[in-house]
């Protein structure tokens, strides 16, 4: 019974899925869900904010969090704090510097990519580097940790690998026509991201590898701009360059269902994954939730100041949370894309990661560092909206006071007439 207990923990920890408290890399998970079930609700206040070690150039990118501790790349470097206090426990910056990206990490190690194409394990006690793999060239995007290997591209390079966690050894590379610009989502053994042209910017593919071997499945060509790919089910989501959402059939990228948004995205934007819908917002600062199945428009929001540029929705429990580069953070019910809290923090707010006590992000360009945002039991929720009357109840209500003002005049002409009559 404990080798099962025991073989039962290493299957579910070495298969990219995280515990309920847990959020190890970008957007939760290999599939790049941005869902945790634990959750808590709005209204927020802040809780703690962390600097690092040089709280002067604290310019903080996307955390993540495991077993209690919060993993961010902040100023020079990358820092460990508690995610109930936010007290360092550790700060380490590379020689290299700081790359603009979030890690990932394990049980062992968090894994950060770091200029000139390297890849850095530092162990999660101390920050105690463990391993460094070389790429042929730099690493730009975050790294995804699934069933025990690394996944990540290099742009410059033209090149994608699968590293292993373990020594970081290489697995595999896999040669590419274009510079894979979009963190990788992993599952059922396939591994999906976009690649571009970067010098023309007119040519971008969808690609889909064997996470066994790295050869490729398939390939079909999208519009620019497309968002970083996340996988419900058997089925690949993203966002198109041409004002679509599409879903792709995972095992051989054809199309499932598309639908027509007013909103562009980038490869900064994820989709987020909950309830069986898709969960979206735009670079011109709309979210929206499509029905998993069909693409329906279930509902719309449209009242953000500005744009998600560098944002993208993460949920925990019925709550939507998202930051934009405005300042502002919101809450959303995740039902009907209701307004429920919104509060300016100052600076370029990113998105994050979320446990059952904390809505976890980084601020760049204000009053830049970690944050960790949790219930608020004496905070104010954002009033109710005003219901806006519909074309059909417009029309209705017009016409009944067209005929009250017709009626009042044909009772005002007739009694008019008797009196001229009368007169006469």
């Amino acid at each position: 019974m404990k080798k099962i207990v025991i073989l039962a923990c290493v299957l579910f920890f070495g298969s990219g899925i995280a515990w309920a408290q847990d959020w190890p890399m970008m957007q939760r998970d290999a599939t790049h869900s941005g869902y945790s079930a634990e959750g808590f609700s709005a209204p927020l206040k802040e809780n703690w904010r962390a600097l690092s070690g040089s709280p002067d150039n604290s310019f903080t990118t996307w955390p993540v969090v495991r077993n209690g501790v919060v993993y961010v790349s902040s100023g020079p470097g990358i820092i460990a704090v508690d995610a109930l206090t936010g007290k360092r426990k550790w700060d380490v910056q590379p020689s290299e510097g700081q790359t603009i990206v979030s890690p990932a990490v394990d049980d062992v190690a968090v894994y950060m990519p770091v200029p000139f194409g390297r890849l850095l394990a530092l162990a999660v006690a101390d920050g105690k580097e463990l391993w460094r793999f070389q790429a042929a060239d730099s690493l730009d995007a975050s790294p995804t940790l699934a069933d025990g290997r690394i996944y990540i591209g290099s742009e410059e390079a033209k090149t994608f690998y699968a590293i292993n966690a373990a020594d970081g050894s290489e697995a595999w590379n896999a040669k590419l026509d274009f510079e894979p610009d979009s963190v990788a989502a992993v599952s059922q053994g396939i591994v999906v991201f976009t690649m571009e042209d970067l010098n023309s910017r007119n040519t971008t593919y969808v690609v889909a590898l064997d996470a066994g071997d790295g050869h490729e499945i398939w390939r079909i060509q999208q519009q620019v701009a497309n968002s970083s790919p996340s996988i419900l089910g058997d089925m690949v989501i993203l966002g198109g360059g041409d004002l679509n959402v599409y879903a792709l059939d995972l095992k051989t990228g054809k199309e499932v269902w598309k639908t027509s948004v007013p909103g562009k995205f980038n490869t900064q934007n994820f989709p987020a994954i909950a309830f069986g819908d898709v969960f979206m917002a735009d670079r011109i600062g709309n979210i929206y939730r499509l029905d998993g199945t069909t693409g329906k428009r279930k509902w719309l929001f449209d009242d953000a100041e500005v744009g998600f540029v560098q944002s993208f929705p993460v949920i925990a429990g019925k709550t939507l949370f998202i930051g934009n580069g405005a300042g502002w953070l919101y809450a959303l019910d995740t039902d009907d894309g209701r307004l429920l809290w919104k509060h300016q923090v100052g600076g370029f707010v990113l998105s994050g990661a979320a446990d059952e006590k904390h809505f976890y992000f980084g601020v760049k360009f204000g009053k830049e560092g970690l944050y960790a945002y949790g219930h608020d039991p004496k905070g104010k929720l954002a009033p109710p909206p005003v219901a806006e009357p519909n074309i059909v109840t417009t029309m209705v209500r017009a016409l009944l006071v067209f005929l009250l003002i017709f009626g009042a005049a044909v009772v005002f002409s007739k009694r008019k007439r008797k009196a001229s009559n009368l007169e006469a």
